[in-house]
This record gives structure tokens, sequence and C-alpha cells, in this order.
């Protein structure tokens, strides 16, 4: 009679567990195809598949500093099945721009970080970079959305460099522009410098980590390099909308962490700079709050 009873109770426990998901699952991503976060999705997808046993989608509704995807998913009943690929874009801009609709969400988990990378056509090294400090030069640097914040941010106390801010439209023009000479530096993630930073036409000066990049372990910090203000990187993670019940997003939650461990197929973005390690709700929310704190200043 026991092992009836003990029999009984695993099976509604597994039934429990079996709940969600009940139909395929949804990746926003609130970027163009063919960017990081789009390619971070889509890496994941497969084995994200096997640990949910569900199909997965990956839907890019770009624009609007991610605010078009945001509206677009708060505007429609929630089906429970579906994330949104959340970065320091959230925290930068788009809290701040649209308040009411970011709060319509909430933190998931976060599983990758990359370091910002200050980029330049040529070659200069810790000591020159220092005489120019010293010298009170000028120089300009192209940024674009968030990234001029996390330019800031790293800067608020800076150099004695007098810098000068050059505003393009998306990360590919400006990988264009340093490549080709049309402007001193730039600032974005090593990975949208890679391809370039492998054929020589760019090289990533410093990093804003506190410390070096263990893929790039000869580029030196911000800090290193004179830069007083706080360290900061790009992250990557999840959120999905508040009415979306606990057990889709523990679940969902604990699917990520297990594609994380195992790294399956990151190798790639791993050369690019990204730090892969899952970061749990409470402290992926502990962290987000503390972001947007920090660009709230």
């Amino acid at each position: 009679m026991k092992k009836i009873i003990f029999v009984l109770l695993l099976a509604m426990t597994s039934m429990a567990f079996a709940e969600w998901p009940t139909k395929s699952v949804t990746i926003v991503v609130p970027a163009p195809a063919g960017g990081l976060s789009d390619s971070l999705a889509r890496t994941m997808l497969p084995e994200l598949e096997k640990q949910l046993g569900v199909t997965v989608v990956v839907k890019n509704i770009p624009g609007g500093n991610y605010l078009v995807a945001a509206r677009r998913l708060t505007g429609n009943p929630n089906d429970n099945h579906t994330f949104l690929l959340n970065d320091a874009v959230w925290a930068a801009g788009t809290y701040f721009i649209d308040t009411n609709t970011a709060k319509q969400f909430k933190t998931v988990n976060m599983f990758a970080q990359s370091p910002m990378c200050l980029g330049s056509k040529f070659t200069i090294t810790k000591e020159d970079f220092l005489k120019i400090s010293q010298s009170k030069a000028q120089a300009n640097v192209a940024v674009n959305g968030t990234n001029s914040v996390h330019w800031r941010w790293i800067t608020n106390v800076g150099t004695g460099i007098s810098w000068t801010e050059i505003s393009y439209a998306g990360s590919a023009p400006i990988v264009a522009a340093v490549a080709g000479n049309q402007v001193d530096f730039s600032v974005l993630s090593i990975g949208a410098y890679r391809s370039m930073m492998d054929a020589n036409k760019i090289r990533c000066q410093m990093v804003s980590t506190v410390k070096r990049n263990p893929n790039f372990p000869d580029v030196p910090t911000f800090r290193e390099l004179g830069f007083k203000g706080t360290p900061g990187t790009q992250w990557f993670g999840f959120i999905t909308r508040n009415d979306t019940t606990d057990e889709a997003t523990q679940y969902f939650s604990a699917a990520v962490a297990r594609v994380i461990k195992d790294g399956y197929n990151l190798d790639r973005h791993k050369k690019n700079g990204l730090v892969f390690e899952h970061v749990s709700t409470k402290e992926a929310t502990d962290f987000f709050n503390m972001e947007i704190t920090k660009f709230s200043k």
C-alpha cells in the first residue's frame, strides 16, 4: 500500500512539473537580426528546445531602444510562454524613456557579460595614451545610443583628454568609420569589433571591466589608463511580463542555466569576449536595480 501511495505521489509531482511549457516558447529579441543579441538567442535555441521539450521561436522586434518590443508584449494578452532578451540598453535607456512600460516586466535571469572596448584604427601603447592624456589633447569618439551613456559613465572622472562625441545609428556604421579612420575611437562590445580585429583593421585599446578579460589578457582596463569612472559591461539576460507565472519563470531560467553550464556551442561567443555565467532571478534582479540606480545619476 505504501508503495502504491509513493508511486501516486511521484506521478502527481511529475504532472505538476509538466504543466509548463504547454506549447512553443517565444524569445523576443528587441534588435534586428544579425546582431549580438540575435546571435546569442539563436545559438542557445537548439539546446533550449531539448531542455524545454517544445519548439523555441526567436522573434525579432527592433526599434525605439527596445520599446517597440516591450509595448507589443504588454499590449497583447500574456501567453505565459514569451520572454524578452534583455541587456544594458534596457537599464540605460528603455527604463527611463518609458518607465511605466518597463515596470510591467520582471527579471528572469542574467547569463552573459561582455566588456565594452575602446577601439581605434591604430595601436596605441599604454605609455602613449598616458602621454596624450597628460598633454590635454583633443580626440573624438563614435557612440550610438546607450553606448554614449556607457561612455560618459565610465569616463565620469576621465583623463586629461578633451573628448568630442560623434553619434551614429547602430554599431555597423561605427565599426566602418573606425576601420576607415574617419574617427579616432569608438566604444562598443568586443564582439562588434571582432571581425575587424581579426583582420587587423581595428585594435581594442582597453576594456571596461574591473579586471582584464581572460580572452584578451594583453588588453589593459580603462582604469589602468587613467579613467576613474566605475567599470561596466554589456550584460545579457531575460525578462518577462509581471503576470507570467512563477512556475514558467523558474522553469525557463533553469533551462537557460543548464544550457550555459553545458556550454553548448558557446565557444565562438567566448572568443568575442563574452563570459557566460548564469545568475539567479534574485541576484539578477538586485543587479538590474543597481544598474537602474547607476544610470539614473
